[in-house]
């Protein structure tokens, strides 16, 4: 009797466990699809009019950042405004990470910090400002020229007192640390002219390593998860490691020159053209490294990371790629007019500006 009661029960804890493999395949197969199927068609609605001439738009945390020369609006996927902030500025730029975006006047001094849940801070710098960083944590770090070059720091609720000062070297591009304690600069030593990387204590100010990338100039620093920094120079992209030890952990050339990077702090997209084939090349980037690495014929006005999908599009056409380099479409979407911005809003769903009006493209 007892062993046929066990065996009963083995033969019970067995279905379960075939069932709930078979039920995880199944999800694993359904989010695959998801994420990876190719669009066969679209249908496109007229959402909106009256965009302005400059807008732009970029994704972060779930959000969309509306921006241009008179202010900034934080929408949801439903294109609900969660936080409105006006301001003149001149030049515009976003940088995003996470679930915040940073909004500043390159060439001016305003500035502001944007969360995915409607927060805003005001950035008013003393200097004029160069460029600028924001981490996935809400601390931001800008580039100023005042009676020389130096980076303010903020940790989402104002300036810190303290400012570091660059002496010998001309920044380019700046980046916070996944861990939040380092600050990173890419640039250029007066003395030398040589191209070089130098990581910040970002509690004391302290420079704790440095290194010489020799003649490859890197304007374009993209932290990404797990406390790596990716370096894009014009031809070679570098990986570090921040924290206590910085770290080069490898060094990888494109095959040809860079044209573009977009990063939205967990990966990273680097759209470089092959000089052997002509052919444009996207690579994907994580913490991991290089994940996947997809060719191209398309030629990108503009870039995006959005979720998992990578954006490249121009006035006519755009091109969706998955995070693992798949194509999901490629194709002419100007039916109603050049393309001047584009934005997933959510899964097969896509908010497309033109010269008449924001339309959306739900994909199918």
């Amino acid at each position: 009797m007892r062993g046929g009661r066990r065996r009963k029960m083995r033969a019970m804890y067995m279905r379960t466990a075939l069932i709930c493999v078979l039920l995880m395949a199944a999800g694993l197969a359904f989010f695959w699809y998801r994420s990876e199927r190719a669009y066969t068609g679209y249908i496109v609605t007229e959402a909106e009019r009256g965009d302005g001439p400059d807008a732009k738009a970029v994704t972060f945390g779930g959000r969309i950042l509306r921006y241009s020369k008179a202010g900034a609006e934080v929408l949801d996927a439903g294109m609900t405004s969660l936080a409105r902030q006006s301001f003149e500025m001149t030049s515009p730029e976003a940088k995003i990470s996470g679930k915040y975006a940073l909004v500043y006047d390159k060439g001016g001094r305003e500035g502001y910090l944007f969360s995915a849940d409607g927060r805003v801070t005001a950035l008013a710098a003393q200097g004029i400002i160069g460029t600028g960083a924001v981490s996935s944590r809400g601390n931001a770090v800008l580039i100023v020229k005042e009676e020389g070059l130096s980076a303010h720091f903020t940790d989402g609720s104002g300036f810190a007192e303290e400012s570091l000062a660059f002496e010998d070297f001309v920044p380019l591009a700046a980046a916070v640390s996944g861990n939040e304690n380092t600050l990173v600069f890419s640039g250029v030593r007066t003395d030398t002219g040589a191209s070089e990387m130098r990581f910040y204590n970002k509690k004391d100010l302290t420079l704790t390593a440095s290194f010489d990338c020799g003649g490859t100039v890197i304007p374009v620093l993209a932290p990404l998860s797990g406390n790596r920094v990716l370096a894009v120079g014009d031809d070679t992209v570098f990986m570090f490691r921040a924290g206590k030890d910085p770290k080069e952990i490898s060094a990888r050339e494109t095959g040809g020159a860079v044209l573009m990077t977009v990063s939205d702090g967990k990966r990273a997209a680097v759209l470089a053209r092959n000089r052997e084939t002509g052919k444009n090349e996207l690579a994907v980037w994580n913490a991991a490294g290089l994940t996947a690495r997809t060719e191209t014929e398309f030629e990108p006005e503009k870039a995006a990371v959005s979720g998992n999908e990578i954006l490249l599009y121009n006035r006519d056409s755009l091109l969706i790629v998955s995070a693992s380099g798949r194509v999901r479409f490629e194709g002419t979407v100007s039916e109603k007019g050049p393309v001047k911005l584009c934005v997933r809003i959510t899964d097969a769903k896509y908010r497309i500006t033109t010269d008449y009006g924001t339309f959306e493209y739900a994909f199918s």
